[in-house]
């Protein structure tokens, strides 16, 4: 929709762009949406016991397991403390994303 309202390419990068207009990157976004989705998940008593029982399958755990385990960035059981800690760095990280972006809109690293 950004691309469309500037008028850019579809192949274009607007990781900068999107900072510069102050806006969260959809990776970004993402994550905290899985993450908060989760952390919902174990806040409820019954939803948290079928996802520790698809967790505590070994052998084959499931797509969306594999997938907060990527985001963690570890193998261990999921817990209430350790998705709020990396919501606490997703959201420091895209705050310094903002702050760099703005005070040198130039920079591309």
């Amino acid at each position: 929709m950004v691309k469309r309202i500037l008028q850019l390419g579809k192949k274009s990068r607007t990781t900068n762009l999107l900072y510069a207009l102050n806006l969260e990157p959809t990776e970004s976004k993402i994550r905290k949406i899985k993450l908060g989705f989760t952390k919902r998940l174990l806040e409820n008593e019954f939803t948290a016991k079928i996802l520790k029982n698809n967790e505590e399958k070994l052998n084959r755990p499931n797509k969306f397991i594999k997938e907060l385990r990527n985001i963690l960035g570890s193998p261990e059981l999921l817990n209430i403390e350790v998705i709020d800690e990396k919501l606490r760095e997703i959201r420091l990280e895209a705050k310094k994303k903002v702050e760099m972006k703005s005070v040198n809109p130039l920079n591309t690293a």
